[in-house]
């Protein structure tokens, strides 16, 4: 029996794999894409994150365009928990994402490195 055209999964276009929007690898917490709001994931690895034997720790959030609310709770969060356990934490951001810390003067929290200019 042949399939109808419209049916064949051959015929089915192919979709890339996604990466994963939170990886985490030697010390960094690599964020891909904006978290979507109040995201459970990223507060679990900010976690695992901090349970990782470096010192610094980063979080990156070069490519996140924004972060909202629950995002912000959960890095402060995450920087008081890190100072506790003796954890130097430095967070890698976009201009948008210090713009935004800056405005809620949170940008004295962590060691922030903006990633569209060159590191000093």
């Amino acid at each position: 029996m042949a399939w109808p055209d419209d049916a064949d999964p051959a015929a089915a276009p192919v979709e890339p794999p996604r990466p994963p929007q939170y990886v985490i690898r030697e010390g960094t917490l690599i964020v891909s894409k904006d978290p979507k709001f109040s995201d459970p994931e990223f507060q679990r690895h900010c976690d695992l994150l901090l349970n990782t034997p470096y010192n610094p720790i980063v979080i990156d959030l070069s490519k996140v365009a924004y972060i909202q609310s629950p995002e912000i709770a959960c890095l402060i969060l995450f920087i008081k928990k890190a100072r506790a356990a003796k954890k130097a934490v430095e967070l890698k951001i976009s201009k948008t994402v210090f713009t935004v810390l800056k405005l809620m003067n949170l940008h004295h929290l962590a060691g922030l490195h903006k990633a569209d200019e060159p590191e000093s």
